[in-house]
């Protein structure tokens, strides 16, 4: 029995933080936007002005067009800040302009190599762009980074999933659900794995437990009933 495999949309989180001591301001500052915009008429040419704007339209507005402007001007002003690359990509990704996504997250993992956000989002950019080996590749390096980090390995297991390895995925799911056993994804994912390697008895049991996590999750129920009417033919 084979599951053509589901269209799992992956959202981009965005993975940027900013943490500036120096400054210290009073009650009169309604958001962070206010603060940063009077930064930038203090001292135009800082670029982590722009770039902590570019969060707050991003992050809190959902304004993408002018986290977009926010995070152009902080990249003209610094095209060394990975952090920047890394909010613009996920701009980019939000938006749906997967190739520019891509680009900014491969500047940022040239300046350095050793980012996870960067790794991470990355692959996620790549999954979506059903290159799958190269997600691989990059989850791996993540993985390798962050060993702890069960979203890099729940990534990884839907990478998996989709290049039919699907005893590694399995075995992948399990970690992650050793540290994390109320994870629907990783029933789903095993589920999945399971049907294709033609084992239907687990596959029902990994439906079945997604279910119990999540009743609405899609494609289970329609997945459920398919194994279950295999095994009683």
């Amino acid at each position: 029995m084979y599951f053509k495999q589901a269209v799992i949309i992956l959202l981009f989180a965005i993975l940027v933080y900013f943490s500036v001591s120096s400054f210290r301001y009073s009650k009169i500052w309604k958001d962070s936007n206010t603060m940063w915009t009077h930064v930038v008429k203090l001292e135009p040419n800082y670029s982590i002005a722009y770039k902590s704007m570019g969060y707050w339209h991003a992050h809190d507005k959902n304004d993408f067009q002018e986290a977009l402007i926010d995070y152009n001007k902080s990249i003209q002003l610094n095209n060394k800040d990975v952090d920047a690359f890394i909010g613009r990509g996920n701009v980019y990704g939000f938006t749906g302009k997967l190739d520019l996504a891509l680009a900014d997250f491969t500047c940022a993992i040239s300046i350095d190599s050793m980012n996870v956000s960067a790794l991470f989002n990355r692959a996620i950019t790549y999954s979506n762009l059903n290159k799958f080996s190269n997600a691989l590749t990059d989850i791996n390096k993540a993985i390798h980074l962050s060993s702890t980090n069960t979203d890099y390995k729940a990534l990884k297991g839907f990478v998996l999933l989709q290049l039919n390895k699907n005893k590694e995925c399995i075995e992948v799911c399990e970690d992650v659900l050793s540290l994390n056993i109320s994870n629907p994804n990783m029933y789903f994912y095993e589920g999945i794995a399971y049907s294709q390697l033609k084992n239907l008895n687990k596959s029902l049991a990994c439906f079945t437990k997604t279910l119990a996590l999540n009743k609405d999750y899609p494609n289970a129920e329609k997945y459920h009933t398919l194994v279950l009417k295999e095994l009683q033919k």
